[in-house]
């Protein structure tokens, strides 16, 4: 495989081989990579070219997104095809601390390298910084011990809405 291939997407083709193999693969929204089938004899059916998509499969995600755009060119011969941007906003970007682990206080020593670094000019370029409580309205993690019911292989992300 070179860094980037072409694949189809009906029922998970594109997604399946991406994660059987260890590859990225995308499934792009209809529309965004235009599909002309040239060998085909008749056009398909209408739930067939409404569900199949054309998405890249590549080996990083930095290649899926430059086979994505080189794809994503109109095509007049399809007429599903839409003139989607290829880039977005950037999202803003938020970094949540905590000092409190499952309302067991930390450390005096972590509690202040945490603020600290919550400081930082290199963490906060550009982000909203916030240090969290088990208050609501913050994000917690859950502390990776067994005594807290989190082991460090789990996901122990909670959060409330302010």
């Amino acid at each position: 495989m070179g860094a980037s291939a072409h694949g189809n997407d009906l029922a998970g083709s594109v997604r399946y081989l991406a994660y059987c193999t260890g590859v990225c693969g995308l499934r792009p929204s209809f529309g965004r990579v235009p599909a002309y089938l040239r060998s085909a004899k008749e056009e398909r059916p209408i739930s067939m070219a409404t569900m199949s998509v054309q998405g890249p499969l590549a080996r990083h995600v930095a290649n899926l997104r430059l086979a994505l755009q080189a794809m994503s060119v109109g095509d007049a011969r399809d007429p599903g095809w839409v003139p989607a941007p290829r880039a977005g906003p950037a999202p803003p970007r938020r970094v949540a601390l905590t000092v409190n682990c499952q309302g067991v206080p930390a450390d005096p020593a972590v509690v202040a390298a945490v603020r600290q670094a919550g400081a930082s000019p290199s963490l906060a370029r550009g982000a909203q910084v916030h240090v969290a409580g088990r208050r609501a309205g913050s994000a917690t993690r859950a502390c990776a011990a067994p005594s807290a019911g989190c082991w460090p292989s789990r996901r122990c992300w909670t959060t409330t809405r302010t």
